[in-house]
């Protein structure tokens, strides 16, 4: 813009003759269609060597009104360069500091490890988890301060949009009949804001079935399923990843040695996760009637006994029954997926169709 604004003076101040000469000077066309475009060139070339200070010389301004004209400039180029030049070092510096700070933790880790003799692969593993929950913590810090700074009901909806999303997702909430929306939303804030950041090192046990403590939302990284099974149908692959999660059934209470087909969920890499504790979902749930929470035991301990029932058609049943258990699961989770959107898809269509055929040939059987 201010390149325009240093020709249209240029043109006031000059004749026709004067900016032609003054064109062929650059030896640039005085063909009138290339001429808009060598003009702006050489116009952006002229303000961007004033305002970055360097103003090499080879184009200057040539009348009292381009002398005025540039004075101004310079000014303004100086203002606006050393803002950005400041803001920039400022970036910098606070990259700077955080590696700085980074740095030092590991280092210290490290020193520590190598003058205890710890084995290179260990080493490793532990600067690697040392990272992981530096950042991580680093992040729990800054909503926490971020959240402080703002009023209760800015901090709840700002909260709805982040955790709450997470919550609003899982089966027990989007299934609820009982209450209004409103009440849902209201629901779903309060679980978001009593659940706490927890991390894990790479091959840790997160939790096992019966000492679990609530619900797990993975925020990052893979958790493996490990149901403890010798079998050749023990699912030795089955991972869940982020946005998924565990341990529902914890929050009503029904934990036994059956439950479920899953032993324990250890973390196949460094997790990080939302942990809904059951006394905090207890209390939550003490705001609302006792049919919100009778809904909720129901949602849940309908998908344990169905992913019981699944799990015992693996592990007992014939290789069809293992192969229509298996692919009736993928089924039943893709649907319950699909059932979230406020349309039905076509996919939502056809898996539920899918299931359907599935429960049929059970009753046929």
């Amino acid at each position: 813009i201010t390149a325009c604004f240093y020709w249209l003076v240029k043109n006031l101040s000059e004749t026709e003759e004067e900016i032609e000469i003054f064109l062929e000077r650059y030896g640039y066309s005085d063909h009138e269609a290339e001429q808009t475009v060598q003009k702006y060139i050489l116009s952006a070339y002229f303000i961007n060597s004033i305002f970055t200070t360097i103003g090499f010389g080879d184009v200057s301004a040539e009348n009292e009104y381009e002398m005025l004209f540039t004075i101004m400039g310079m000014y303004i180029g100086t203002l606006v360069f050393g803002t950005l030049l400041s803001e920039v070092q400022s970036i910098v510096s606070d990259i700077r500091d955080d590696s700085r700070a980074v740095g030092r933790v590991v280092q210290s880790v490290q020193d520590y490890l190598r003058e205890q003799k710890v084995p290179g692969k260990l080493e490793k593993k532990i600067l690697t988890w040392v990272l992981f929950d530096v950042a991580e913590k680093r992040q729990q810090r800054r909503e926490m301060n971020v959240l402080s700074t703002m009023p209760e009901n800015l901090g709840n909806q700002v909260i709805l949009h982040t955790r709450g999303q997470h919550i609003g997702s899982m089966d027990f909430v989007w299934g609820l009949t009982t209450i209004a929306g409103s009440e849902v939303e209201s629901l779903v804030t309060e679980l978001a804001k009593r659940m706490i950041s927890v991390n894990f090192p790479q091959d840790h046990l997160i939790t096992d079935k019966k000492s679990a403590m609530g619900l797990y939302i993975i925020q990052n990284g893979m958790v493996f399923l490990d149901d403890g099974s010798k079998s050749p149908h023990a699912r030795k692959d089955a991972v869940l990843l982020k946005g998924e999660s565990f341990g529902a059934y914890a929050l009503v209470g029904h934990v036994h040695d059956n439950d479920v087909g899953v032993r324990a969920w250890i973390a196949s890499s460094c997790v990080s996760c939302l942990v809904l504790r059951k006394v905090d979902f207890d209390t939550v749930m003490d705001m609302h009637s006792p049919r919100v929470r009778k809904e909720i035991t129901n949602i849940i301990l309908g998908d344990v006994d169905k992913d019981q029932e699944l799990r015992d058609a693996e592990i007992d049943g014939s290789f069809q029954d293992t192969v229509i258990a298996r692919w009736s699961k993928l089924v039943f989770r893709a649907l319950k997926a699909e059932r979230r959107n406020e349309v039905r898809s076509g996919t939502a269509k056809f898996l539920s169709a899918i299931s359907t055929s599935f429960i049929n040939a059970d009753k046929n059987a």
